[in-house]
C-alpha cells in the first residue's frame, strides 16, 4: 500500500495521470465479493473457505514444532532454486495425486504459492493476446481474471447440472479451462460419461484446432482464403487422433541421415514439390536430387506443401507424363 501510495506521488509531482502508469486496469476486473462477517452466518455459501472446526489443531502444531527443529530448518531454509521440497513432493506424487487418478514424474509436479499462481504461470506461457481460452461460467474468477492478463479472447463456456456441457465452441479453444472434481462455484461433480465425452470431443476438435494452425503454412498464401481446400485438409487431419501426430513428430525429430538410402538408389526418381512449400521447400528437394543418379525434379507453381490438395490438375498431368514415360528397364538378377 505504501508503495502504491509512493507511486501515486510521484505520478502527482511529474504531473503525470495515474491512469497513463497502468498498463492493465486490473481495478476494473470482475472479482469474488464476500462480507467480511461470512463465518457468522448459519449457511455461508462461500466457495473454497474451509471449515475452522474442522482444522486438525493437535496435528497442525505438532508439525509446526518439528519444522522449527534445528535439523529442520537448515533443511526447508535451503535456496532450491530449481527444486521444491523432495518431502513434499513424494508426498503429493505417491499420495495426493494417486487417489485422484493421476500418475506423475517428479520433475512434472511444480508447487505453487495457491491455485492463482499456478493459473497465473500458466497463463504467462500458455497464452498470448491471440490465444482462445475458454473458461467455465460462472468459474474460478482468479483463473479467468489470469487468463485475460494474457490473452484477448477469454471465452465463457455454459455448465449445467453435471458440470461443463460439451458443445461445438470447445473447438473453437486453444486452451479450456474445467474444474471436473468440484466445479467452482456450484461444487458439482463432473460424471465419469460427461468427462469421457470432453476427452473425446478434445481429441477431435483439439486435432482441428492444431490443423487449422498448421495449415497456416502449408498452402499458397492465396489459399488461404479458399474455405474449401482448408476446410478440407482440417478433416483430412481429423481422421487421426492426437497420439498419431505425437508419434509422427517424434518420427521426424529422431529420423536418420537418408543421404546413403538416396545414392544407392540406381533408377530414375521423380520428385514433386510446390514451389512455395516452406514445409519441404524445393532447396531440399534440389539437395536431394543432388544425391540421386537419375533425379527428377518437377516444382508446381502457385502451391505449397499441399501441392496435391491446391493443384490436384497439375499434380495428375506431372504423373501422368511420368507413368507415360518409356518404361523402366528391369534390373539385372
Amino acid at each position: 500500500m505504501q508503495s502504491l501510495q509512493l507511486g501515486q506521488r510521484v505520478c502527482r509531482w511529474r504531473g503525470i495521470d495515474k491512469p497513463q502508469r497502468l498498463k492493465t486496469a486490473v481495478a476494473e476486473q470482475r472479482n469474488i465479493a464476500k462480507p467480511a462477517q461470512w463465518q457468522d452466518f448459519a449457511y455461508p455459501f462461500v466457495y473454497g473457505q474451509f471449515d475452522a472446526s474442522l482444522m486438525p489443531l493437535t496435528d497442525w502444531r505438532a508439525a509446526s514444532q518439528q519444522s522449527f527443529r534445528s535439523a529442520s530448518v537448515r533443511q526447508w531454509s535451503q535456496d532450491h532454486v530449481d527444486r521444491d521440497d523432495p518431502g513434499l513432493i513424494s508426498q503429493i506424487q505417491h499420495r495426493l495425486l494417486p487417489a485422484r487418478g493421476i500418475m506423475a514424474q517428479r520433475d512434472q509436479i511444480l508447487v505453487t504459492s495457491g491455485a492463482q499462481m499456478a493459473c497465473y504461470l500458466l497463463a504467462q506461457v500458455l497464452m498470448d493476446s491471440p490465444t482462445v481460452v475458454g473458461v467455465e461460467d460462472p468459474g474460478y474468477p482468479d483463473a479467468r481474471n489470469n487468463f485475460a492478463l494474457r490473452s484477448a479472447s477469454v471465452k465463457p463456456l455454459a455448465i449445467d447440472e453435471h458440470g461443463l456441457v460439451p458443445s461445438r465452441r470447445l473447438g473453437q479453444c486453444d486452451y479450456v479451462y474445467v474444474t471436473p472434481s468440484h466445479q467452482c462455484p456450484t461444487s458439482v461433480t463432473m460424471p465419469l460419461s460427461r468427462r469421457q465425452a470432453l476427452l473425446d470431443l478434445a481429441n477431435t476438435q483439439g486435432v482441428a484446432a492444431m490443423a487449422r494452425t498448421w495449415a497456416q503454412g502449408m498452402v499458397h498464401p492465396e489459399r488461404l482464403r479458399d474455405s474449401a481446400l482448408m476446410e478440407a485438409i482440417v478433416a483430412m487431419f481429423a481422421r487421426k487422433t492426437p497420439h498419431h501426430f505425437a508419434c509422427q513428430i517424434r518420427a521426424l525429430l529422431s529420423r536418420p541421415n537418408a543421404t546413403h538410402t538416396l545414392q544407392n538408389i540406381a533408377g530414375p526418381v521423380h520428385l514433386i514439390c510446390g514451389a512455395q512449400d516452406t514445409w519441404s521447400p524445393v532447396s531440399q528437394h534440389q539437395a536431394m536430387a543432388r544425391e540421386l543418379s537419375q533425379p527428377v525434379l518437377q516444382v508446381i507453381a502457385d502451391a505449397g506443401h499441399m501441392a496435391p490438395m491446391e493443384k490436384p490438375e497439375a499434380v495428375a498431368q506431372v504423373l501422368l507424363a511420368w507413368l507415360a514415360s518409356e518404361p523402366l528397364t528391369p534390373a539385372a538378377a
